[in-house]
């Protein structure tokens, strides 16, 4: 009987786990494609080797940006949305990306961050 039980709820975690991981992949589909038809109202940033991208995205949606990742066509880029224009968002998100450490827990501060545009 308490097999039954276990396995059970052992069915229903992967289940609930299932449809959260759906939800959020249909979502980063949903604003890339949102990135894509508003026609240049975002940054590309390529995440250099040794980076984190988890932490370079954590990073930016705490600074108030929504990102994606760009890995069907251009490898590791992120698309970082830029309501009103990447001009106006440019030096934020630089300073937001130059903080955020590489895999060895290093910061990014004397790097030169480069977007795509640039």
């Amino acid at each position: 009987m308490g097999a039954v039980v276990v396995i059970v709820l052992v069915v229903l975690v992967l289940l609930v786990g299932g449809a959260i991981a759906v939800r959020s992949i249909s979502k980063d589909e949903a604003v890339h494609e949102e990135h894509v038809k508003s026609g240049g109202e975002y940054l590309r940033y390529r995440i250099p080797e040794g980076a984190d991208p988890a932490a370079i995205v954590v990073a930016l949606r705490h600074g108030g940006y929504d990102v994606v990742n760009d890995h069907e066509l251009h490898g590791e880029e992120l698309l970082i949305s830029c309501p009103g224009g990447p001009d106006q968002h440019r030096s934020a998100v630089r300073e937001l990306l130059r903080d955020v450490p590489d895999l060895q827990g290093q910061s990014h501060g004397a790097v030169n961050v480069q977007f795509a545009d640039e």
